[in-house]
C-alpha cells in the first residue's frame, strides 16, 4: 500500500511540473575546468566560458560573477534575453597568481541564467559555481606585510622578492591606490631584471612623478610581472598597509621634525633679511633724492 501511494504521489508530482523535460536549462562545460590549477594569466586576464542550453521559445538573462574577497560577488559580464544555445565567454582581469594557503588567490566564479518561457508562462533560474587556481606567484617576499599598520611614509620601503621559474628576465610594475584615488596608479617599475629582491622608498617614484604619502591612510598595492621571453603575465594579489597616525610615531619622525624646524627658522631669517635690505634701499634712495 505504501509503495502504491508513493508511486502515485511521484506520478502526480511529475505531472505537476509543466513541460519540465523541455524547460530545464543547463550550464555545462566550464573553461577553465572546475578545480583546474596552473591556469595562465594573459595580458587580458583569464577567459571564462560555459555552454548554456536555452529551450526553443525561451530566453535567458545570463550574468557572470566572481568573488571579490573584500566586497563580495561582483558581476563582469551580462547577456540580456539570450536565445541561442551556445558557448558564452567573458574575460576577467581580476585573476591573481596563486599563493598556497591564501584563499584570496583562489578564483571563485559563478554563472546565473534566469530563464523565461513566455508561451508557457514559466520561468526558473539555473546556477553554476566553479573555482580554479592560476599559476603560482613568483613572489617569495613582500614588505610591508599584508595588513601592516604604523607604516612610516618618511622612511619605510616597499619590497618584493621575486623568482621566475623559467629563469628568464622580467618586467615588474608596482601599482597603488588610496582613499582619494580608487583607480590604481603606477608607483614604480623595473624592466628586464633577474631573480632577486627589489626595494624602493615607499612614497613611490617613477620617472619624474612623485607620489607623496599621507599619515593615517590605508593603501592597497599589487605587482604585475611579465616574462620578457615568453610574454607570460602574472598579477599578484592585492595587499594593503596603513600608515602611522602622525609623524612622531615613526623612527624617522624626530629627525624629520627637527629638520622641518630648522627649515622654518631659516625661512624666517631669510624673510627678515630681505625686508631689512628693502628698507635700507628705500632709505638710501630717499636720502639721495633729498640731497638733490
Amino acid at each position: 500500500m505504501i509503495k502504491k501511494t508513493f508511486g502515485l504521489v511521484m506520478f502526480l508530482f511529475i505531472l505537476s511540473m509543466p513541460l519540465s523535460q523541455g524547460l530545464i536549462g543547463y550550464i555545462t562545460n566550464h573553461t577553465p575546468e572546475c578545480g583546474e590549477t596552473d591556469v595562465e594569466i594573459t595580458a587580458k586576464g583569464v577567459q571564462t566560458c560555459v555552454d548554456i542550453w536555452i529551450p526553443s521559445g525561451c530566453y535567458a538573462n545570463i550574468t557572470f560573477y566572481y568573488i571579490n574577497w573584500t566586497t563580495g560577488w561582483e558581476s563582469y559580464a551580462y547577456w540580456e534575453m539570450a536565445t541561442t544555445t551556445t558557448t558564452y565567454c567573458a574575460w576577467n582581469d581580476n585573476v591573481t597568481c596563486y599563493i598556497d594557503g591564501d584563499i584570496r588567490t583562489l578564483f571563485l566564479w559563478r554563472v546565473v541564467a534566469e530563464y523565461v518561457c513566455p508561451q508557457q508562462n514559466y520561468s526558473w533560474t539555473s546556477y553554476s559555481l566553479c573555482n580554479f587556481r592560476a599559476d603560482p606567484c613568483p613572489l617569495f617576499y613582500i614588505h610591508p606585510d599584508h595588513n601592516s599598520t604604523t607604516v612610516c611614509p618618511c622612511c619605510d620601503s616597499m619590497c618584493i622578492g621575486i623568482e621566475n621559474e623559467n629563469g628568464n628576465p622580467m618586467n615588474i610594475t608596482f601599482y597603488r591606490n588610496d582613499t582619494m584615488n580608487e583607480s590604481f596608479y603606477i608607483v614604480n617599475r623595473y624592466n628586464n631584471v633577474d631573480d632577486g629582491t627589489y626595494c624602493f622608498c615607499i612614497d613611490g617614484h617613477i620617472d619624474d612623478i612623485y607620489y607623496p604619502m599621507k599619515y593615517n591612510e590605508t593603501y592597497n598595492w599589487y605587482v604585475n610581472v611579465t616574462d620578457t621571453i615568453t610574454g607570460s603575465y602574472k598579477v599578484s594579489n592585492i595587499f594593503n598597509f596603513t600608515t602611522a597616525q602622525q609623524l612622531s610615531e615613526c623612527p624617522c619622525g624626530e629627525e624629520e621634525i627637527g629638520s622641518q624646524v630648522v627649515l622654518v627658522k631659516r625661512d624666517i631669517f631669510l624673510f627678515f633679511l630681505i625686508f631689512v635690505v628693502i628698507i635700507l634701499v628705500l632709505l638710501a634712495y630717499k636720502k639721495e633724492k633729498n640731497l638733490k
